[in-house]
Parts: C-alpha cells; structure tokens; sequence
C-alpha cells in the first residue's frame, strides 16, 4: 500500500486562473520558507496573503528565498495552522 501525503488547497479562487482548488502552499527543506503557489498556472506569487496575490513568477524546481533546488514539498495541515488558516479555511 502506498500512502501519500494530500496537498492541502484553500477554500478561495485564485484571481490569476479563476479556478478553485488551486491555491496551496509549499514548503523549502533548505531554508524552512513558505511560498504561495497556483496550481493550475504553475506560478508563485509574492508573500503569502491569499487576498493579495501578486504575480511572482514562473514555479520552477528552486526555492526563490534560498535557490536550493529540489527542496520544495507540499505543506502539512499542521503547517497551515501554523499560517493562521483555521481548519475550515482550507480542505
């Protein structure tokens, strides 16, 4: 049996693609930052405010606090807590 982790989405539509269930977070193993993804786009934005994303740039396989390449995960619901999103804030 092979057991995956979830990725955990926030119950709000991403501005960018207009789609739910896209926005999430991920994590770098390097240097511990959080970032802001859309999914559906394959982009990150700057910060980590959902209700003001502002256009990054392209995702791509690299941290863009540390460049560590490689090192980013999905984020735990733990983590999302630790965010400041209540459990009903995201699924």
């Amino acid at each position: 049996m092979n057991i995956v982790d979830p990725i955990w989405y926030l119950n709000k539509v991403c501005s960018r693609c207009e789609q739910g269930d896209s926005l999430t977070y991920l994590r770098c193993t390097q240097c511990a930052a959080f970032i802001l993804i859309c999914e559906e786009e394959l982009i990150e934005f700057i910060g980590l405010d959902p209700n003001e994303l502002v256009y990054g740039r392209d995702l791509i396989d690299s941290c863009s606090n540390c460049d560590a390449v490689n090192t980013l995960r999905d984020v735990t619901s733990h983590e999302m807590n630790e965010l400041g999103f209540a459990k009903d804030a995201y699924h």
